[in-house]
C-alpha cells in the first residue's frame, strides 16, 4: 500500500518532463505576444512622430492661407482705395501739371 502512493523515479521524470514542456510552449507564446506587442508599439511610436509631422504642417499651411487671405484683402482695399479716390488723385497731378505750365511755380523756385 505505501507503494501505491508513491510514483516511481521514471514517472515523475515523465511528468516533470511534461510540465517542462508546457511551460515551454506557454513561454515561446508569451515571448512571441511580448515581440509583437514591442512592435506594436514601435508602430505607435512612428505613428505619433507622423502626426506630430502633420501637425507641424498643417500649421504652415494654415499660416500660409492666412498670409494669402491678408494679401488678397490688402489688395483689394488698394483697389477699393483707388477706384475712390484714384479720380482725384489724377484731377490733382493734372491742376498741379497745368499750373507749372503756366509758370505758377517758377517764382517759387
Amino acid at each position: 500500500m505505501a507503494d501505491e502512493n508513491f510514483l516511481s523515479n521514471k514517472e515523475v521524470i515523465g511528468n516533470l518532463m511534461d510540465r517542462m514542456d508546457e511551460l515551454e510552449a506557454s513561454l515561446s507564446e508569451t515571448n512571441r505576444i511580448i515581440v509583437k506587442y514591442n512592435g506594436l508599439r514601435e508602430d505607435l511610436e512612428e505613428a505619433e512622430i507622423e502626426v506630430e509631422e502633420m501637425k507641424d504642417g498643417l500649421k504652415q499651411v494654415k499660416e500660409n492661407v492666412c498670409d494669402i487671405e491678408t494679401k488678397q484683402k490688402t489688395n483689394k482695399q488698394v483697389k477699393d482705395y483707388l477706384r475712390r479716390y484714384g479720380s482725384w488723385i489724377f484731377t490733382g497731378i493734372t491742376f498741379i501739371l497745368y499750373l507749372y505750365e503756366l509758370g505758377v511755380f517758377d517764382s517759387l523756385f
